[in-house]
């Protein structure tokens, strides 16, 4: 009988913090954590925000756009808020994924805030011109 009251309040645990996630449960241990985009996707060089929470620019935070290794993002402006950052020039068309690594030494760790889809966009090919 004692097992299955056990088990009981195991499951009720379990649903209820399922049910009613808080912060503790949502964000990473360094506190950065990815909401939304600005924008789905831009051409290098043109700028776009990353919302959510950063905390201050301590220097343990990176943000990055990945595709086939890391690309660091130029920031602009950082705010706790709102990263302000611009997408590096070079890059190729295609679907990247965004968001932002945090060191965390004291846990022996890094972190991310989780990751989006961003979409580099190449510049229109010029149309061929005819040689007469």
């Amino acid at each position: 009988m004692l097992a299955i009251m056990r088990y009981l309040c195991f499951l009720v645990s379990l649903l209820m913090w399922l049910a009613i996630p808080s912060a503790a449960q949502t964000a990473t241990p360094c506190g950065v954590e990815l909401d939304s985009l600005s924008v789905e996707s831009a051409l290098p060089g043109e700028k776009f925000q990353l919302r959510g929470s950063w905390g201050l620019n301590d220097g343990k935070k990176l943000p990055v756009i990945n595709l086939n290794g890391q690309n660091e993002l130029e920031v602009i402006e950082w705010s706790e808020a709102v990263l302000t950052v611009r997408v590096p020039e070079g890059l190729r068309p295609g679907k990247y994924k965004v968001g932002v690594y945090c060191h965390a030494p004291s846990l022996g760790s890094s972190f991310s805030s989780g990751f989006k889809t961003f979409e580099v966009k190449g510049l229109p090919l010029k149309p061929a011109i005819p040689i007469p």
